[in-house]
């Protein structure tokens, strides 16, 4: 499952269906910036207290991913093995002549499943869409500050260059009193 998401395993193991019993309740797999940020030293089969009662083992250890974007920073994670009935986030890659049949077959079997619940489906588009919104605002920023600093590296190249001029008018001024040529 790790590797059909892009999350690649590091250390120890991912949740498999022979550990199903004990995973279920207690196993946690844990990404690089949690083991670093609670100082954690060979991390894998480590107990870990949430809550003060709640004792979980870490099983495996994951490489940093960027969850929200590259302009948001990585947070400690941690994934608990949940059951099938348990899911709350479900991804479907589909054909795009079926997305709307799709989408309204989700939304239906959700309420099915879960009638408590409101079913906040989304495409990955829009949340791409935001992603590129939000570096294209950061690419013109940079070139807008870029233009800035090249005005204000011209203007002072400017000066050099004029005051440097006067320098020299002086000194022609008095090579020329002086009697040279």
């Amino acid at each position: 499952y790790f590797e059909t998401m892009g999350l690649q395993l590091i250390d120890g193991r991912i949740f498999t269906p022979e550990f199903e019993q004990t995973d279920a309740g207690r196993s946690i797999i844990v990404n690089e910036k949690f083991v670093k940020d609670f100082g954690i030293e060979d991390p894998v089969g480590k107990r870990i207290v949430m809550s003060d009662t709640v004792q979980l083992y870490i099983i495996g250890v994951m490489a940093d991913y960027f969850p929200y974007g590259t302009w948001a920073e990585i947070r400690p994670t941690a994934f608990h093995f949940v059951r099938e009935n348990r899911h709350l986030f479900l991804t479907v890659k589909t054909e795009i002549e079926n997305l709307k049949a799709v989408n309204e077959y989700l939304e239906e079997e959700w309420t099915k499943v879960i009638p408590n619940f409101p079913y906040s489906g989304f495409f990955q588009d829009s949340l791409m869409d935001e992603a590129r919104q939000i570096n294209e605002n950061i690419k013109d920023m940079y070139i807008f500050l870029g233009f800035i600093a090249l005005i204000l590296s011209a203007i002072g190249l400017y000066t050099l260059v004029s005051l440097s001029i006067i320098r020299r008018t002086k000194e022609v001024g008095v090579r020329k009193v002086m009697g040279s040529s």
